[in-house]
């Protein structure tokens, strides 16, 4: 149908429906055309969109394409702008791919690889707080301290046993021996020093033989042993009127 009749096939339409005619318009508005410049392409049917390079990267071919399209569409220079910004680069680190055109995404199989790491982190996570709370279960009677300071308390009643029993060997007594000879031997060992006459003077306590049954001693050993029998006497007498207050020694050292 050409344009002018269907122009008139307008303006009758209109006359008829309304009885009045069509408002006249100028005639620039029955040809329209466009503002821009008609764009050429290489073929019938090719993409008016100027060809874009698949490798990311901006060179100096790509702009003078941009500024060819731009003079090419608008008739008008590209406006002028610094060198700086004609090559802009990315603040992120480039992405490797494959080969030119391919995806960014990563493939399936450094996915798989990532979600096995992401779940072995979590099952290390899950037997640590497995173990604490483990840990933390108290049986029952069991208290906070009696569970975390185990080693410490078994420890100690350990060293309170060796105590005990460092002190009944003490107490026990030898075949034929009193108890004033065991107390009178506990005060040497702990008043008198350690010197060549103590083991000397055990000897003759136990055996209750003389003090000064041998005659090997000399003069200064001989005061010596005066004198720590003058501590032993007055030992004797402090544990005897001991004994004496309190009444007859106990049973187990008879």
């Amino acid at each position: 149908m050409d344009s002018s009749k269907s122009i008139a096939a307008v303006e009758e339409h209109y006359l008829r429906t309304t009885g009045k005619k069509l408002p006249h318009e100028p005639k620039t508005l029955k040809h329209l055309t466009s503002v821009l410049p008609p764009v050429e392409v290489d073929s019938a049917g090719a993409s008016y969109n100027p060809p874009i390079s698949r490798e990311g990267t901006v060179s100096s071919k790509s702009i003078v394409a941009v500024e060819e399209h731009y003079l090419r569409t608008t008739g008008k220079k590209l406006p002028h702008e610094p060198k700086t910004l004609k090559h802009l680069t990315s603040v992120l680190p480039p992405v490797e791919v494959d080969s030119a055109g391919a995806s960014y995404n990563p493939p399936i199989s450094s996915y798989l690889h990532y979600t096995a790491e992401i779940a072995e982190e979590e099952a290390k996570k899950m037997k640590e707080e497995e173990k604490i709370e483990r840990s933390l279960v108290l049986a029952p009677g069991q208290t906070f301290i009696t569970k975390h300071y185990a080693a410490e308390i078994a420890e100690e009643e350990a060293k309170k046993m060796k105590e005990e029993e460092k002190i009944e060997r003490s107490l026990v007594l030898a075949p034929g021996q009193t108890f004033v000879t065991k107390i009178t031997l506990l005060l040497l060992e702990i008043f008198c020093p350690r010197i060549f006459l103590f083991n000397y003077i055990q000897a003759q306590l136990i055996s209750g033989e003389g003090i000064y049954a041998s005659g090997s001693l000399t003069a200064a050993a001989a005061v010596a042993v005066a004198a720590a029998v003058a501590a032993v006497a007055v030992a004797v007498a402090a544990v005897a009127a001991a004994v004496a207050a309190v009444g007859s020694p106990p049973s187990s050292f008879a």
